[in-house]
């Protein structure tokens, strides 16, 4: 019976340490998925990336070329610039200027364009670009929107982008 009992205070001992680590793994592994993007944007993304479209609930997806905006909640503004079609537009085009054409790099070259367009934008807007795409939140849907539209419009117009482009502060861009 000793035994027994010896037996059984072990096997509970294990799975209340088991379960601690579990749960602690579990809200690091929360904490780690936060979006970190304060002090505007502090809501944690819908479950199943939405920075992947073709995963994404194309009902909630606007088109404002090459930018999708999403309506969810969320205020995110995305160019997936591996995409095919954006890469071969988009990237010959920041090649020809000595750029990487990454994420970071659309990141410096947007925020160089808003600062000469638009400045009171930018305390609107979180970017979060990443090396496969350029990301930004907003921190409304007027301002997803206003962001969008004249930033859509640039990029539309090939000279003008690359008017932007040849005239950039190459200091204020992470390439």
């Amino acid at each position: 019976m000793q035994k027994a009992l010896i037996g059984l205070t072990f096997i509970v001992c294990c799975l209340t340490q088991s379960c601690t680590s579990q749960s602690g793994d579990k809200s690091k592994d929360d904490s780690e998925q936060v979006n970190k993007q304060t002090p505007f944007y502090s809501k944690q993304l819908p479950t199943g990336s939405p920075r992947v479209s073709k995963q994404y609930d194309s009902t909630k997806i606007e088109r404002f070329d090459p930018f999708l905006i999403y309506k969810d909640g969320s205020y995110l503004i995305a160019a997936e610039i591996e995409n095919k079609e954006l890469f071969d537009k988009y990237n010959p085009i920041f090649v020809k200027y000595d750029y990487s054409g990454n994420g970071y790099s659309w990141e410096g070259h947007i925020k160089q364009i808003l600062q000469k367009q638009d400045p009171s934008l930018l305390k609107h807007l979180q970017f979060d670009p990443e090396a496969g795409g350029f990301y930004v939140f907003a921190d409304s849907e007027k301002t997803q929107r206003q962001f969008a539209e004249f930033v859509s419009k640039i990029f539309k117009d090939i000279p003008t982008l690359e008017q932007y482009l040849k005239t950039a502060d190459r200091e204020k861009i992470d390439d």
